[in-house]
């Protein structure tokens, strides 16, 4: 049944708007998606009643989803990778289906649909290149006439930033959340990944929630929680944001860089964390080097950082390629069924 799946015409049609208030609650909810509506009501200046009604308005209106736990893959053992598909001979109700089946793959934790030279991209977590090879081709059998054309890379590092583009003047430094990287193993107990199954996708849950949910008293899941943090299998909480659905044109580029070096690296990522509009910046191993995440007001605003960027970047970037995204279906730190961490 894929009745629930809307193709992005039926999403992005009617954009809605959003005021500065919204904004405003929305960049507090980047900083931490599981901060008290007291907090949010005084940083933004709101009693606490209307924040609570405008929180519930930006979900009513699908701007957010849910709210999200954001995890450090790679202290899971999983590795990162991410699929660029093409769609041939794909009717309306062939979309849907293709893009069903990717949001329940319980191996992909993000599924876009862009557009460009490219009409699918799909971020795949597994244990590494062959268990990906075994996932990406049991969904290429499944759709053999469908997904003609691939393009497959791997994550070396990945680095988050907060969306200051959303506030005017806004200018405070851009806290940096890391995920997805070379696996490696850091020590959680079965009861730790029962709690991230749970608030990877609910991160707003309390503590007597999550409790209630694994017969844990509070406290043990608070401490616990805490645990998480401090060890940065933990990086934070944010809500589940579409910006095109109130209007904000969203792309990706992929950065192709000649003989890598320390100093091009420290070129790229101080250029991304200094915009910003630049919101993931990626290092990849594939037919690119390195990938910047962006959001803007608007048009303009791209133009604007786009020519800025083959300004500065004139001698480290040697070719790029840009890719609009349109909508996101799937968002999710913790996509797999939890027998995949028994041994």
């Amino acid at each position: 049944m894929t009745e629930n799946i809307k193709l992005v015409d039926e999403i992005l049609d009617n954009p809605v708007k959003i005021d500065l208030h919204d904004r405003k609650i929305l960049y507090e909810l980047m900083i931490d998606g599981r901060k008290p509506l007291s907090s949010v009501a005084k940083a933004v200046r709101l009693s606490e009643q209307v924040v609570n009604y405008r929180i519930k308005n930006l979900i009513k209106r699908g701007i957010i989803t849910k709210f999200l736990t954001i995890l450090e893959i790679s202290q899971l053992k999983m590795g990162v990778y991410r699929a660029l598909f093409r769609l041939e001979k794909t009717d309306s109700q062939k979309e849907k289906e293709i893009i069903k089946h990717f949001v329940e793959n319980p191996y992909v934790f993000w599924v876009v649909r862009v557009g460009g030279r490219w009409d699918l991209l799909v971020d795949f977590t597994t244990r590494d290149i062959g268990h990906l090879y075994e996932v990406l081709q049991k969904s290429i059998n499944k759709f053999p006439e469908n997904l003609t054309n691939k393009e497959v890379i791997a994550f070396v590092d990945s680095w988050h930033f907060r969306r200051n583009y959303l506030v005017p003047g806004k200018r405070d430094e851009r806290r940096i959340v890391y995920f997805g990287g070379i696996p490696k193993h850091t020590e959680v107990d079965k009861i730790d990944l029962q709690i991230l199954k749970i608030i990877t996708e609910e991160a707003r849950l309390s503590n007597i929630e999550i409790g209630k949910k694994l017969n844990l008293a509070p406290n043990t899941v608070k401490n616990r929680i805490k645990a998480l943090e401090k060890k940065k299998i933990i990086q934070g909480y944010s809500p589940f944001v579409h910006p095109t659905v109130f209007g904000c044109p969203c792309y990706k580029v992929l950065l192709t860089v000649r003989n890598t070096s320390e100093e091009k690296e420290r070129k790229i990522l101080s250029f991304g964390q200094y915009h910003s509009n630049i919101i993931f910046i990626e290092k990849v191993v594939g037919k690119w080097d390195y990938e910047y995440d962006i959001e803007c007001n608007n048009e303009k605003e791209f133009r604007q950082l786009m020519r800025e960027m083959k300004d500065k970047l004139a001698d480290v970037v040697t070719d790029y390629e840009t890719i609009t995204f349109y909508y996101d279906y799937k968002s999710n730190y913790f996509p797999w069924d939890l027998t995949e961490f028994e041994d």
